[in-house]
């Protein structure tokens, strides 16, 4: 198992890699629209998985694993690396969502109705969202890759089994994604922001594998903004449905809070 320092530096060298072989001219141009779609076809038959995900941005480092199972389970052990960290655990277990937050001796505990706050095809887009997990808001791990697949216009270069996915937002296909799949109402002003914000993505992976190793969302000067790397992934497992069961910690009260996210969702 690879530590998060031995992560990033894998990424971080491999990124490297990427840029020698650009400029040495030995990458070459392939074919996107294949590879998108092989990707797409193969994330389509995961029925569990497992990965650990590493996420930076500005200061903050946070470390997430991730078990899920379709088409409703998942279940994301949370660590921000603050000083003292904030833990956090979410799982989604089939009927409700659960979401335990701790930080040093205290700790806090929301469950929310999912079949109230959901559509079916959207299990986990509650409107509660854990941040900096490395899925997208409302997303499990294989929703998260399939819509950053689809709302941006990629380009590639490959070099062996290396792929490199360069792309630049879609904004009507994300405008459409924002406004008409996602369960909570988007707000206009912070779909122009996101578009403003994240129009630059990079996916790296291999051929023949849905083995993505992460994402960046770049600046305009290829500043990285936001960094996801997976490891660790492990798919179609025959996970048991017991790896969602979550019994709260004695003692503590757990607050119902599906009427607030009903009222604030419209």
């Amino acid at each position: 198992m690879l530590n998060n320092m031995q992560t990033y530096t894998f990424f971080a060298l491999l990124l490297l890699t990427v840029n020698s072989f650009a400029q040495a001219g030995t990458f070459n141009a392939c074919n996107t629209n294949l590879i998108i779609k092989n990707i797409t076809s193969k994330l389509s038959t995961i029925s569990d998985y497992k990965l650990n995900i590493a996420v930076k941005f500005g200061s903050n480092n946070i470390t997430s694993k991730i078990i899920g199972k379709t088409p409703n389970k998942l279940k994301i052990t949370q660590k921000i690396h603050t000083t003292p960290p904030h833990n956090y655990i979410a799982v989604f277990d089939g009927k409700y969502q659960w979401v335990e937050s701790k930080q040093n001796n205290h700790t806090q505990i929301v469950k929310l109705n999912i079949s109230e706050l959901t559509k079916k095809n959207r299990p986990y887009d509650t409107g509660y969202y854990l941040m900096g997990t490395g899925l997208l808001n409302g997303e499990d791990y294989i929703g998260t890759l399939t819509t950053l697949l689809n709302t941006y216009d990629f380009t590639s270069i490959c070099n062996n089994n290396i792929i490199i996915l360069s792309g630049i937002i879609n904004t009507n296909k994300f405008k459409y994604y924002a406004l008409n799949i996602k369960s909570k109402t988007q707000n206009i002003k912070n779909i122009k922001k996101y578009i403003e914000k994240f129009n630059k993505i990079n996916i790296v992976t291999k051929k023949g594998n849905v083995g993505i190793y992460g994402y960046k969302f770049l600046s305009d000067n290829n500043n990285i903004l936001f960094e996801a790397v997976f490891n660790n992934i492990r798919l179609n497992s025959k996970i048991s449905n017991s790896e969602f069961l979550y019994i709260p910690p004695k003692g503590v009260n757990v607050i119902d809070i599906t009427k607030q996210l009903i009222l604030s969702n419209h």
